[in-house]
């Protein structure tokens, strides 16, 4: 017999930006299909991040910084589902503009908030 109080689950989440007044946005939640794709398209950037910070010249910095850029925003086209309160260059943002042309630190933020939604660790994702 089912529960009077049935349990629920939303696949994600609305939250409220820190680094921009009056600006909204929904990130994924995880289930075992998000998690599967995002540890795909995280795998290959990870294992070469991980062999770039063990370089020492420049060289492996400069690219190790590069990744982490890339992984950032590879978080914000997986988990960014909709935001709200923000145009870039007079139209409404999405994933791809705030990527592309929207302001730094809100992205940061989202890809930050998205890796803590996802409860993921960096050694996590190599696995």
């Amino acid at each position: 017999m089912p529960s009077p109080e049935a349990a629920r689950h939303e696949s994600s989440v609305w939250l409220e930006a820190e680094s921009a007044a009056g600006v909204t946005y929904r990130i994924a939640r995880l289930s075992l299909k998000r998690r599967a794709a995002l540890m795909r398209e995280m795998a290959e950037a990870l294992a070469e991040l991980e062999f770039q910070d063990a370089g020492q010249d420049w060289r492996s910095r400069l690219r190790a910084g590069e990744l982490r850029l890339r992984i950032e925003a590879a978080y914000v086209r997986w988990g960014l589902l909709e935001i709200r309160g923000l145009t870039i260059d007079g139209v409404a943002a999405d994933a791809g503009s705030l990527i592309e042309r929207g302001p730094e630190p809100l992205g940061r933020e989202i890809a930050r908030r998205i890796r803590a939604e996802a409860g993921l660790a960096p050694d996590e994702l190599k696995n």
